[in-house]
This record gives C-alpha cells, structure tokens and sequence, in this order.
C-alpha cells in the first residue's frame, strides 16, 4: 500500500512539474516534492536489488568454500557437500508486486524513462 502511494505522489508532482506553470516559489516547491516523493520510491527498489545480489553472492559461495581456501582445510567433505548442495539449490530473488528485482531490470526501466522524456519534450507532449 505504502508503494503504491509513492507511486501516485510521483505520478502527481510530475504532472505538475510538466502541465503546469507556477511562480519561481511554487516551482521550486514542487521540484523538491517531486525528488522527495521519487527518492521515497526508490529506496524499497534500492533494498530489492542489494538483496537479489546477496543472494546471488551466496549461490556463488558454496563454489568457493568447495575447492577449500585456507582456513577450510580441516573442514569435513560431508559438511562442505552439505553447504554445496543448500547453496546451489538456493534460489532467492526479491519481488515486488510479482515481479523479480535484479538490477539489469531497474537500469533498464531508468534508461528507458530517461530517453522516454527528452523524445515527448521534442514531439511537444511536455513542456521542458
């Protein structure tokens, strides 16, 4: 619920910033509601991405302990197995809304949006 109403306060201040024109005051006002409401957004988004990326990591770690670094050496092979076979059968992945984060798909969705606005500046859609 929460995401859901960043996402409507960021949808709303960047109507605002686009169709409307305001003194030098209110602008300046909605500019910064505008970057409030949009770093509000991002946050859980950020925390998403870090975590899919931890659990990528620990995928990767059973790999590692396996071909016994130092300090693993007296490790018995049942125990390093055991962690092997947990961390390759691990397949955690963050998701809001259904839909898993990785960041591939968050730069994507930013690259997208950041050539998405200078072509509806030029078709004259919005006033920037």
């Amino acid at each position: 619920m929460l995401l859901i109403n960043f996402i409507t306060r960021v949808v709303i201040s960047f109507y605002e910033i686009l169709f409307k024109e305001y003194n030098n005051l209110n602008s300046i006002m909605i500019t910064s509601d505008c970057i409030l409401w949009t770093v509000l957004l991002m946050i859980p988004i950020i925390q998403a991405v870090r975590l899919t990326d931890a659990c990528n990591n620990m995928k990767k770690m059973g790999h590692e302990l396996k071909s016994r670094p130092f300090g693993y050496q007296e490790t018995q092979t049942s125990q390093l197995d055991s962690f092997l076979l947990y961390s390759t059968n691990l397949d955690m992945k963050a998701k809001i809304f259904f839909i898993p984060i990785k960041c591939s798909y968050t730069v994507i969705m930013l690259l997208l949006i950041l050539i998405l606005i200078p072509i509806l500046g030029q078709i004259n859609l919005i006033d920037i």
